[in-house]
């Protein structure tokens, strides 16, 4: 379950469409809209594994 989450999120902070428009509020747009603002850099930033705990000695990055 984790990698399946951590694959939305990438796919997420990509900048890919991950909501549903409703053209009522999203001033008649259609589709699946994208997270905003974005944080370019986001992905490096984010630390996983078990040295997230400890960040010094941590791996940054989802590469």
């Amino acid at each position: 379950m984790a990698r399946r989450h951590t694959a939305q999120l990438r796919h997420a902070n990509s900048g890919a469409g991950v909501a549903e428009a409703d053209p009522r509020y999203a001033g008649g747009a259609a589709g699946l809209l994208p997270i905003q603002p974005q944080s370019p850099g986001l992905a490096e930033r984010i630390w996983w594994g078990r040295e997230a705990a400890t960040p010094p000695c941590g791996r940054p990055g989802l590469a």
